[in-house]
């Protein structure tokens, strides 16, 4: 048993934490140590995120998604701000999750994972507010 969820917390999130730490470090010029910090993870986190330890499985679809790169140019905005306003940040996350999974982008990858989903033609990710 595989919801999709599965996919969004073990490939999804870390690949986007990757990536706001990477846009922290790189374009906001902060400190490994800040960057970790500002997003409450260690910075041996941010240090296994951008050697390529954690994070690195971005499903496939996801790579060129314009929903993904402005998630991840405003959470590293609302980060760098001097009073990070974390519930923002984490409404973002899920928005992006939320239109990753209405774009249908985690279905290849969900199928691969669970192959029996495709003799059943799986909607999980559409199925807004219905309760199972």
């Amino acid at each position: 048993m595989k919801p999709p969820c599965v996919l969004v917390v073990g490939r999804v999130l870390p690949a986007l934490r990757v990536l706001v730490a990477k846009r922290l470090m790189e374009e906001h010029n902060l400190k490994l140590v800040d960057a970790a910090r500002r997003m409450d993870v260690t910075p041996s986190a941010i240090t296994q995120y951008v050697k390529g330890a954690r994070g690195y499985r971005l499903p496939r679809r996801l790579k060129a998604n314009k929903a993904l790169e402005e998630a991840v140019n405003s959470i590293a905005e609302e980060l760098v701000k001097d009073k990070v306003n974390m519930e923002n940040v984490l409404k973002k996350i899920c928005n992006t999750c939320e239109a990753i999974r209405s774009e249908e982008l985690l279905c290849e990858d969900h199928i691969e994972t669970l192959p029996s989903l495709k003799n059943f033609g799986c909607r999980l990710c559409l199925r807004e507010g219905e309760k199972y």
